[in-house]
């Protein structure tokens, strides 16, 4: 039996439904986004992500309240906080670099530059693996008790995790490109 037969078999096993979100919190989705985010709002990135989905959707969307936020029916917003995330970590060389907003905008301008600090990010952390913070649940912040048992333990959810994982930062990575992607429409 290959590992991903096995890892389906032991999905089926495990009580409950299969969940699609990681208990990793580190990746897990917020439930806020970009429109109704509370801390560091004006951030020049997540600025960028509301005027790429006003471009997307052509509507013009203010502030939201947490609870009724748009984000709540509209799975792209729901990843949009990380995502701008993703191309600010990107950028930054994951904060090690100050970087002023024009500076970030002469980058985003630039597709050949852009699209080589993203494709090297994700090359950098496609391969994540959940395995550190599983065996350290106090190292990750992981609730894991009540989780294993005799048929599912750490062992197979690493593989479960890490897929979950990986999914979501290739999302990130594609919303990136996309939204990044208006400044060459801009250019044109």
């Amino acid at each position: 039996m290959s590992t991903e037969e096995r890892i389906e078999v032991l999905e089926d096993q495990v009580k409950g439904p299969t969940e699609q979100e990681t208990i990793i919190p580190e990746f897990q989705n917020p439930d806020t986004c970009v429109f109704c985010i509370d801390k560091n709002d004006d951030t020049f990135f997540y600025l960028v992500f509301r005027l790429a989905y006003k471009y997307k959707t052509g509507k013009d969307i203010q502030k939201q309240d947490k609870e009724t936020c748009i984000h709540h029916n509209d799975d792209w917003l729901k990843y949009s906080l990380h995502s701008a995330g993703f191309v600010w970590s990107a950028f930054t060389d994951h904060g090690k670099k100050s970087m002023t907003n024009g500076e970030a905008e002469e980058i985003m301008k630039n597709k050949e530059l852009r699209e080589k600090l993203l494709t090297k990010e994700y090359d950098e952390i496609k391969n994540f693996s959940s395995a550190c913070h599983l065996y350290l649940p106090k190292y990750g912040k992981v609730n894991t008790k009540g989780r294993y048992n005799n048929a599912f333990d750490i062992e197979d959810d690493i593989p479960i995790q890490n897929k979950i994982i990986q999914n979501k930062i290739k999302i990130h990575y594609t919303n990136a490109i996309e939204v990044l992607g208006n400044f060459d429409k801009e250019n044109e």
